[in-house]
Order: structure tokens, then C-alpha cells, then sequence
């Protein structure tokens, strides 16, 4: 139980880590980081989330299924600040 708990305080740690960026993306619809590296990002997350499901290792598939969101959130409001500037 111990070391599942040292799991889970990283865990919440590295999701409250992610909200003030969330939510500056939000808030001003756009983001700082860079496309490349969110893009490797997600991928290098989702191969992790699925790991960690398919070794039944619940701390590690709940942290990567939001930083995943967290990514894609990112994701999106880069490739809507992209699609304004391109115009419709």
C-alpha cells in the first residue's frame, strides 16, 4: 500500500501541475508550448496509457488518461489559434 500511495500523491501532483496551463489555454484560446512536443507528447502518453492498462496498474492509467486529456485540450486550442490565422 505504501509504495501504491507514493503513486498516487505523484500522480495528483504531476495532474494539479498541468491545470494553470489548462487553464490559461482556455482562458486566452491558445498556448505557449510547442506543437512538435505536444504532438510527442500525446503519442508517447497514449502508448504509456495503454501500457499501464494492459498491466492493470490503475495509478499509472488514471495519470496518463488526464494528461492525455490535458494534452489533447492543448492540442486543440493550438490548432484553432493555427486555424484563425490561416483564416476559413
Amino acid at each position: 500500500m505504501q509504495i501504491e500511495l507514493i503513486g498516487i500523491i505523484g500522480a495528483i501532483l504531476l495532474i494539479v501541475a498541468w491545470i494553470p496551463e489548462i487553464k490559461d489555454i482556455i482562458k486566452y484560446k491558445k498556448t505557449k508550448l510547442n506543437k512538435r512536443f505536444t504532438e510527442l507528447l500525446f503519442a508517447a502518453t497514449l502508448i504509456l496509457l495503454a501500457y499501464s492498462i494492459l498491466k492493470n496498474d490503475w495509478v499509472f492509467t488514471i495519470i496518463n488518461a488526464f494528461i492525455l486529456l490535458e494534452v489533447s485540450i492543448s492540442i486543440y486550442y493550438s490548432n484553432l489559434r493555427i486555424q484563425k490565422h490561416r483564416g476559413p
